[in-house]
C-alpha cells in the first residue's frame, strides 16, 4: 500500500483549521497542483537578485511567464474544486486576457510584498470588478511554487550560513518548527531553530485551544502572541507546508 505523506499531513492537520471535508480535499488538490508547478519550474531561467547575501524572491516573480501559467493552473484547479465560485475565478483569468488594460501580474505580485500594496490590489480589483481577497490569495498560491523552486535551486549550488530567526535563503518568517528546524513561510526552507520566539525572542510557548492532532501542535508565544505550529519528524511529515494562506483561500471559496 502506497503511503502518501502529503495526504497524511493534510488530513491530519487541516481539520484543526475548521475546513469542511470538501475544503480539505480541495486543499490537498491545491497543494498537489503547486508541487507539480514547482517541479515544472525546475531548470527555468528566472531573474533573481541577491540582497544582503539573501535571495530577493520578490524579483523572481518579475518578467517570467511562469507566474501567468501557474496562476492559470491554480484557478482552473479551484474551479474544479469549487464550481459554485467558477464565475469569480474565471473573471480573474478573463481580466488577464483583456486586450486593453489587462491585469499586470508583475505589479500585483510586487504588491504582495509591500506593506501598502493593498492599494494596488484594491485598484486592480475595482477596475476589473474582481474579488480583491480572491485576487490576492490566488496570486500568492501561484507564486509560492516559483519561490520554493528558486530556493531549492539556490541551495543546490550555494551553502548559505543556516542561522538566525529569519530564513537564511529569503529572509522569510518561520511558520513552524519541525524537530530542531524552523520552516520558512515563503520558500519552505528548513534551518536550525532555537527555542525562543523568532518574533520577540521570548521563551514562553503555550498550546492553542482546540484539537491538537497527533504529531503536531498549535502554539502561540506568551510574549507577543505569534502563532507557531510544531511538527514531528519522520516520513509521515515529509511534506509539511504552510497551511495558513491556502486554508484562508479555501474558506473564501467555501
Amino acid at each position: 500500500m502506497h503511503f502518501d505523506s502529503l495526504e497524511f499531513f493534510v488530513y491530519l492537520a487541516a481539520p484543526c483549521h475548521g475546513l469542511t471535508p470538501a475544503g480539505i480535499r480541495a486543499l490537498l488538490k491545491l497543494r498537489q497542483t503547486q508541487l507539480a508547478a514547482r517541479a515544472g519550474a525546475t531548470g527555468a531561467l528566472v531573474r533573481v537578485e541577491v540582497r544582503n547575501e539573501r535571495l530577493d524572491l520578490r524579483s523572481a516573480g518579475r518578467g517570467t511567464p511562469l507566474i501567468s501559467d501557474f496562476h492559470s493552473l491554480i484557478c482552473l484547479q479551484l474551479i474544479e474544486s469549487f464550481p459554485a465560485r467558477a464565475g469569480d475565478l474565471r473573471a480573474l483569468l478573463a481580466a488577464r486576457r483583456k486586450s486593453k488594460g489587462p491585469l499586470d501580474l508583475d505589479e500585483l505580485v510586487d504588491a504582495l510584498w509591500d506593506k501598502d500594496g493593498g492599494a494596488a490590489l484594491d485598484d486592480a480589483a475595482r477596475k476589473h470588478r474582481l474579488s480583491r481577497p480572491l485576487l490576492a490569495a490566488t496570486l500568492w498560491a501561484a507564486v509560492k511554487p516559483l519561490y520554493e523552486a528558486t530556493a531549492l535551486a539556490y541551495l543546490r549550488h550555494l551553502d548559505p550560513p543556516l542561522v538566525g530567526a529569519q530564513c537564511p535563503v529569503c529572509s522569510g518568517a518561520p511558520y513552524a518548527r519541525q524537530v530542531d528546524d524552523w520552516l520558512c513561510s515563503v520558500c519552505e526552507t528548513a534551518w536550525p531553530a532555537s527555542r525562543v520566539c523568532p518574533a520577540c525572542a521570548g521563551d514562553h510557548w503555550h498550546e492553542a485551544e482546540g484539537i491538537q492532532p497527533q504529531g503536531a501542535r498549535r502554539l502561540y508565544c506568551g510574549g507577543c502572541g505569534k502563532a507557531m505550529a510544531e511538527y514531528e519528524g519522520g516520513d509521515a511529515f515529509n511534506d509539511v507546508f504552510d497551511l495558513g494562506p491556502p486554508v484562508e483561500l479555501m474558506k473564501q471559496l467555501s
